[in-house]
């Protein structure tokens, strides 16, 4: 607890003239001895040696939580840049969830989005081109194993089960596969973007109040 709200605590006592029992009446009995021992003077120089010592240790927390992703080189690195706000958001939303902060729904609502967001985006490969290729694959009907298969009138080229099985297509078919493929391999770029502006708009509205 911060200095100044053991003086408020102890504004309260004395405002009220309750003691601690009366004043936090109905509140669980560690609650109470908890209140008990910030508020009386005697307790005082036992606190700021605790919360010293506390400090030290949260810094110590701090430095090999964060030092653990400092420690790669990656500033060239946009992914990098985001998993580092990933790993800030996910602390921040631990000590909002643990008593540290007023809790409120709607607040850790939108940061749990902003840090899904940020999960989705550090892995965009798997978060938005192998579930849209999976299913590409499914309304089709075969299975795109990589496998390389001789084009039958050129032998120096190569193609994958994909390729070939586009060939066996008729032409309309290979029109709309070809328009439905470029799809894919387009979708990455446009979900990441689509979700990097949620995130903006998200960040930008709130961002002063998760660390106020």
């Amino acid at each position: 607890m911060s200095k100044l709200g053991m003086q408020l605590i102890k504004s309260l006592h004395e405002a009220t003239g309750k003691d601690t029992w009366d004043l936090y009446k109905g509140k669980p009995l560690k609650f109470k001895l908890s209140m008990l021992f910030y508020t009386t003077p005697i307790f005082t120089p036992i606190h700021k040696v605790m919360t010293f010592y506390r400090i030290q240790v949260e810094r110590i927390n701090r430095l090999w939580a964060y030092g653990k992703h400092i420690w790669t080189i990656g500033e060239f690195d946009y992914n990098w840049h985001m998993e580092l706000q990933l790993l800030s958001l996910k602390r921040l939303n631990h000590i909002m969830r643990n008593g540290h902060h007023v809790y409120n729904k709607t607040a850790d609502r939108k940061m749990k989005t902003c840090i899904h967001l940020l999960e989705r985006m550090t892995t965009p490969w798997e978060s938005y081109h192998e579930p849209a290729d999976n299913a590409f694959q499914k309304k089709w009907g075969f299975a795109d194993t990589y496998s390389l298969f001789t084009h039958p009138t050129d032998k120096s080229r190569f193609y994958t089960s994909r390729h070939a099985f586009r060939d066996s297509l008729p032409p309309e078919k290979q029109i709309q596969f070809d328009k439905e493929y470029k799809e894919v391999l387009f979708i990455e770029d446009k979900m990441f973007a689509q979700d990097m502006q949620l995130f903006c708009k998200l960040w930008s509205k709130h961002v002063r109040k998760w660390w106020d």
